[in-house]
């Protein structure tokens, strides 16, 4: 699936943040986006077409806003 995103040498327009690891259940993807609508026109064009080639099941997705982020 990362291949087929490409996200490391394409990264899609507006993404700051991305970070991923393994979970009980899954993954876990926590990403920090421009705007809701950066993320909605990512998923619309690059990962639904992504995630119905690949059969897996349909993400869950929660959206809330940043107060502020400290990188060091």
């Amino acid at each position: 699936m990362m291949e087929a995103l490409n996200i490391a040498n394409d990264p899609p327009a507006g993404v700051r943040v991305r970070v991923a690891g393994p979970t009980e259940s899954g993954w876990r993807i926590v990403g920090l986006w421009d705007s809701r609508e950066a993320f909605e026109t990512f998923r619309s064009e690059r990962l639904a077409p992504v995630l119905q080639g690949g059969g897996g099941p349909t993400p869950t997705f929660e959206f809330w806003p940043i107060e502020s982020v400290i990188i060091r």
